[in-house]
């Protein structure tokens, strides 16, 4: 596989303080305008990766992202916010996932999906892996 051994450190340790599983989307927030979206790195597992990070863990997320731009964007945020990309080959398969937030009045956010994505492609591949990591937690999402 080639992802497994993106699980260990310079070191050749097999262990971080947090491995975060799952999805990672491109969130368009509302801009100022009406019709108006802002590009943002999203998805629940992504986003305690990178929280964790910002703290000082050693953090990694394992997630699949479309060969496009979006998903070359969020291999990048990550990197930029110091958590290790775990399985860092993009999708050809498919695209990365795109989820539109509408806020309501009273501050509720719903989301409306953009699919055909790249998560079929991480499925495929996280079944085939058996994760033994002790001393470390996992955080495991999917929608």
């Amino acid at each position: 596989m080639a992802c497994y051994n993106a699980f260990k450190d310079n070191e050749g340790r097999n262990e971080m303080d947090i491995y975060s599983i799952g999805e990672m989307v491109i969130d368009f927030l509302p801009g100022e305008k009406e019709g108006e979206y802002i590009r943002n790195a999203g998805g629940a597992p992504a986003n305690v990766t990178i929280a964790a990070a910002r703290n000082g863990l050693e953090t990694g997320m394992c997630c699949k992202v479309g060969d496009d731009d979006f998903g070359r964007f969020l291999v990048d945020t990550l990197k930029k916010e110091h958590v290790k990309v775990i399985c860092n080959n993009l999708c050809e398969e498919a695209i990365t996932t795109m989820a539109f937030v509408s806020l309501a009045g009273n501050g509720e956010r719903t989301f409306t999906f953009a699919r055909k994505t790249s998560n079929i492609c991480f499925y495929r591949w996280f079944c085939k892996l058996i994760i033994a990591r002790p001393k470390s937690c996992f955080y495991v999402s999917t929608k």
